[in-house]
């Protein structure tokens, strides 16, 4: 989520001041977050977040990552964002479907995304009264709710190379760049497109792995040891 006192970019947005984001259809959509990188795509992702920010689906579901995790406080942008990943949950629950939560940004910031998420999930023992008991798992959500509702993972490619998101057919390049100057569309048309399939409820939603190096049972920390190879390359 912008806010109020964050420095909008003094170039002009490159999809215009009217581009217009879908607007959300709860018969045809399913609910969707972000989580932004504003310095993507020599600040695409500005530009981006300031077209969420006037329309009314977006403004209050995207938000500016670095400034979450800067602001992991109480009251502060992580909580909010938890907020809203709790009711984009319970939308979702109601059509069968888990939330999605667009990562915008190069193929660090999907990794980035998933850290945030996680420890806007993790439980805190101090502010148990506030919702974020631990259930057991060392999150705010059960096991059930995490395998059920963690949100899938949409990438947004403001990257150089962006791998990650050409992989899973998002595209290898972001809406409206320079690869795309052929396109019949506008780049603000092809932002609009972008998202319509991001919310999309027909779109195919692929596993993959989520992991870890964890402490041993009984201890809070992790013993191990990196390697480097040195030597002529």
């Amino acid at each position: 989520m912008l806010r109020p006192e964050e420095k909008h970019s003094t170039t002009p947005n490159i999809y215009g001041e009217h581009c217009k984001l879908p607007d959300f259809d709860k018969e045809r959509h399913v609910p969707l977050l972000g989580l932004i990188n504003p310095k993507s795509g020599a600040h695409v992702g500005t530009d981006i977040l300031n077209i969420c920010k006037r329309t009314s689906y977006y403004q209050h579901r995207f938000f500016n990552i670095i400034e979450v995790v800067k602001s992991k406080g109480q009251g502060g942008a992580l909580d909010i964002f938890r907020i809203e990943l709790f009711a984009a949950r319970d939308e979702a629950r109601k059509i069968n479907a888990r939330p999605r939560v667009v990562s915008g940004g190069g193929d660090g910031t999907a990794s980035f995304s998933l850290f945030v998420i996680l420890i806007a999930l993790k439980a805190d023992a101090e502010r148990a009264d506030e919702g974020l008991a631990d259930t057991g798992t060392g999150f705010v959500w059960t096991d059930q709710e995490l395998q059920e509702c963690f949100p899938a993972l949409v990438q947004l490619p403001l990257g150089t190379a962006n791998d990650f998101g050409n992989i899973l057919g998002w595209g290898s390049v972001y809406p409206g760049g320079k690869t795309n100057l052929g396109c019949s569309m506008t780049p603000a048309q092809q932002l609009e497109f972008w998202f319509e399939r991001a919310l999309d409820r027909q779109a195919t939603v692929t596993s993959f792995d989520l992991w870890g190096i964890m402490p041993q049972p009984g201890s809070d920390t992790c013993d191990f040891k990196v390697c480097e190879l040195t030597g002529q390359k």
